[in-house]
């Protein structure tokens, strides 16, 4: 079962995102989501190996892993949720909240810095919710969450899961425009894969804890 869930949300997760590779040279596919499988490669090795210390036969190990891999592609479908999420606010402006706020918080001056605070606020907010979302509903069902530990690396894997989808999709972005140069789609790997996968991981933690 847990097989066939992983394979399942894997189809979903790239069926959900095909429009980005439309299109493209399946070598500049390749290389994005190469890219942005780096950082998920390396702190899931380092999540799993610290979880399989405490358990005995292999057959609790390999089912660790699966649920460990299930819960990072959870976070990674998270991504197209909340693109659904904006996409319905443009139609049904009546429920943007942005728009509502900008009336309210923006001074007759023009100024903008109240308001700009408090939809960073909300947005950050909204985004850990949604993030640790479909993780909470499977490890809910599946009566995964023993300790505090627990909870903090499933919402540490979601975040990491998040961060993988959030990378490639920005990586493309830098790459197929055509302003940017090749430097600035590097630099925009380095700082992503090192600095932001950290904080995303970082704040699903603390937003699970």
């Amino acid at each position: 079962v847990i097989i066939a869930l992983l394979g399942l949300l894997t189809a979903s997760l790239f069926y959900s995102f095909s429009f980005l590779f439309t299109g493209l040279d399946w070598r500049v596919v390749g290389a994005t989501v190469g890219f942005a499988l780096i950082p998920v490669c390396i702190w899931f090795r380092l999540v799993y190996k610290k979880r399989i210390d405490q358990l005995e036969s292999a057959t609790e190990k390999r089912r660790e892993k699966w649920i460990l891999l299930i819960i990072v592609l959870l976070g990674a479908l998270t991504v197209p949720l909340l693109k659904l999420y904006y996409e319905y606010l443009q139609v049904h402006p009546q429920f943007d909240y942005y728009a509502q706020l900008s009336e309210k918080l923006i001074g007759a001056d023009g100024d903008d810095h109240v308001y700009r605070t408090v939809t960073i606020i909300i947005d950050a907010l909204l985004e850990e919710i949604i993030k640790i979302s479909l993780m909470l509903f499977f490890v809910r069902l599946m009566k995964l969450v023993r300790t505090i530990g627990d909870a903090i690396s499933f919402s540490v894997l979601a975040g990491l899961g998040f961060a993988f989808m959030e990378n490639i999709v920005f990586f493309i972005a830098v790459y197929t425009d055509p302003s940017n140069t090749f430097l600035t789609f590097v630099n925009v790997v380095i700082f992503r894969t090192i600095v932001l996968n950290v904080g995303h991981m970082t704040f699903s933690g603390i937003f699970g804890y």
